[in-house]
């Protein structure tokens, strides 16, 4: 059975920190860590992960110290909602009582577990949007954001999964605040008009500045990301965001989960362009052809996203033999095609 990432994870970690001298080989002394080896330790587990940036090394490691700091037993204790589970700050614990409550409430079954429908149904209630902003996170596109807590792709989320995922939400804006505060006083300057939203021109027109081009790269947000960022947030097609969208989608954009809703979205547009006859479908030499164009291969690894075997993949997703596909068809095989490969490339 494949060891588990965290635990691969933290033995290199461990490794990295612990000083082994030969005389100390025969005693349990080499399975111990001084104070400076553990802090060297705990720098390795930021370093070591797949989606370490060094712009941030500081905020990263400053964060996960937090919510490190041992608590005692009796944090949330007695609180069934939270199941016990411990967290490094009050803020986090907070945040964790909110997820509690919505689960309660989404959970109407009582399975232990919510379906996307649920999800959809509680998440976007104004009153919890409103508590959820209370701590920093803003929600924008609901369906990735599911897609994303969702790790084995069942298509349901357990508690652990729904506070993982807010945690990681939480710790993503707090380690960004830098960025974020940027964005909103540039969203703000250009909203000349005052109503709250920019349009893609001049949503494109704003991040295409060099100043701000080069403000962004300084936070580790580079062409690609800012390409990507209006389709992944204008979920609803309105052709507009607002400004808790962008911040939404900047915190997507940071997690590497979502790196095949970002292909999807590139190639959304590509699917469209080519589907002619407006039917909503492709045949399979109109896919392959406009999918296995040289530009389209780069901008994929641009994103680091495996580039499917377009044949062999519209054969897979072809299951009723149409010789067609449809948008969303091949949306969902894309997603679940990218998902398989994340998993694979973690699990070696």
């Amino acid at each position: 059975m494949p060891e588990e990432p965290s635990t691969r994870l933290f033995r290199e970690a461990f490794a990295l920190g612990r000083e082994i001298r030969v005389d100390e080989t025969s005693q349990y002394r080499h399975m111990e860590l001084a104070w400076p080896e553990y802090l060297v330790a705990m720098g390795a587990i930021m370093r070591l992960q797949q989606d370490f940036d060094p712009e941030f090394f500081a905020e990263s490691l400053s964060n996960f110290f937090e919510t490190l700091i041992p608590l005692s037993d009796s944090l949330l204790a007695g609180n069934p909602a939270t199941a016990g589970r411990k967290v490094g700050n009050s803020k986090d614990q907070a945040l964790l009582v909110l997820i509690a409550q919505v689960f309660q409430e989404a959970d109407e079954d009582e399975t232990g577990t919510i379906d996307q429908t649920e999800f959809r149904t509680f998440f976007q209630q104004p009153k919890v949007q409103d508590q959820l902003r209370e701590h920093g996170i803003s929600i924008s596109n609901l369906n990735m954001m599911f897609n994303s807590m969702d790790a084995d792709g069942q298509g349901l989320l357990t508690f652990d999964e729904l506070c993982d995922g807010f945690l990681k939400m939480a710790s993503i804006m707090r380690s960004n605040e830098r960025a974020i505060s940027y964005i909103r006083k540039v969203f703000t300057e250009s909203d000349d008009d005052g109503s709250g939203s920019l349009d893609k021109d001049e949503f494109n027109r704003i991040f295409d500045e060099p100043s701000v081009k080069k403000k962004m790269e300084s936070f580790g947000i580079h062409a690609t990301d800012l390409s990507d960022l209006f389709s992944l947030i204008d979920e609803d097609g309105s052709g507009s965001v607002t400004e808790d969208e962008v911040v939404a989608g900047l915190v997507m954009l940071r997690d590497p989960k979502t790196a095949g809703e970002r292909g999807v979205a590139l190639l959304s547009k590509i699917f469209h362009e080519a589907d002619l006859d407006g039917s909503g479908a492709l045949d399979k030499y109109e896919y392959v052809t406009a999918f296995s164009e040289e530009q389209v291969t780069q901008q994929l690894m641009a994103r680091n996203l495996k580039v499917p075997d377009w044949e062999g993949l519209f054969e897979v997703l072809d299951a009723d033999g149409s010789g067609t596909l449809q948008w969303d068809e091949l949306r969902e095989g894309l997603v679940s095609f990218w998902a398989r490969h994340q998993m694979d490339t973690i699990n070696k």
